[in-house]
């Protein structure tokens, strides 16, 4: 009787000492976390200042989609003017990151207050962006159609919002007529010229 007690105990605890090792062993348990979210993810922060807005993205350096839960604060000059706490961003990926826009006015400094989480709670990104740039030519989202030209003369402001710069000598453009900021050829300093025989805006 002593015998048969003493064999069931050393089979029970070899089934319990093989399920431990199942677990533990890397395979379908070593994928996804609480939320479908990577064990271990990075994220990488980026800015982009426009005309018109400021854009804060994150990008995780993890394969696949996942979802992730963000705190922020965005403060302009000092002063906050957009905040969430929880705010979940589902499938987000490298081609498909955490982005945070907001309008731009003048030439304010942005400060960008953003925690980063697994459905779990645990912090995957903690950090802090401050951009503070004048508007350039490259944001300008004016068009040229580049038409012929001998002198400035000959090239005329065209389009709905007057975002073209065009040859008199062209049919006029025809475009939509929504107003962008980056469409003012003044705050960048551009002007509708002949520059090398083309119609185009230029500094």
């Amino acid at each position: 009787m002593k015998i048969q007690y003493f064999a069931f105990l050393i089979v029970l605890l070899l089934i319990i000492a093989v399920a431990a090792l199942l677990y533990l062993l890397p395979g379908e348990n070593a994928g996804p976390g609480p939320g479908g979210t990577p064990a271990t993810v990075k994220f990488t922060s980026a800015s982009s200042v426009f005309a018109d807005s400021v854009t804060f993205t994150y990008t995780p350096d993890a394969a696949g989609k996942s979802d992730y839960i963000v705190d922020y604060e965005i403060l302009r000059d000092g002063i906050k003017i957009e905040s969430s706490v929880g705010k979940v961003y589902e499938g987000i990926s490298a081609d498909n990151p955490i982005s945070i826009e907001v309008v731009r006015e003048g030439d304010s400094t942005y400060e960008s207050r953003t925690l980063v989480r697994k459905a779990d709670g645990k912090a995957l990104y903690n950090g802090t962006m401050v951009v503070n740039r004048k508007p350039t030519g490259e944001d300008f989202c004016g068009r040229s159609t580049k038409g012929g030209c001998s002198s400035d003369s000959e090239c005329a402001v065209g389009g709905c919002t007057l975002q073209v710069c065009q040859s008199v000598h062209e049919e006029p453009v025809s475009t939509t007529c929504e107003w962008r900021e980056c469409y003012n050829p003044e705050l960048y300093g551009l002007g509708c010229k002949c520059i090398a025989s083309q119609c185009q805006w230029s500094g």
